[in-house]
């Protein structure tokens, strides 16, 4: 079963979604950040070609701004790639 927890409180209906550079692809993490000290820890199992992600599992989500975290998501069993593809879709956006 996921659990949301929340580190601080946060008005989710007020969140912008933003961009940014992957900063770490590992094995076990996924972490996207941004000039702005925000950053987004996609933890799991992955495995990488040429790479690119290509299969894996996602079990967490943590974001967080300036080494301060915002939420996280735990207790996630999903497919890294159709997490990957749902992302770069743009139907998904981090916020």
């Amino acid at each position: 079963m996921a659990t949301f927890t929340f580190y601080k409180p946060i008005d989710m209906s007020l969140t912008a979604s933003w961009a940014g550079y992957i900063t770490n692809a590992s094995p076990g993490n996924i972490t996207i950040s941004d000039n702005a000290g925000r950053s987004a820890s996609y933890n799991g199992s992955f495995s990488y070609a040429n790479n690119d992600l290509v299969g894996g599992t996602l079990f967490s989500y943590t974001e967080s701004t300036n080494y301060s975290q915002h939420y996280s998501i735990t207790g996630l069993s999903l497919s890294a790639v159709a997490v990957k593809n749902y992302v770069l879709s743009g139907v998904a956006m981090i916020c």
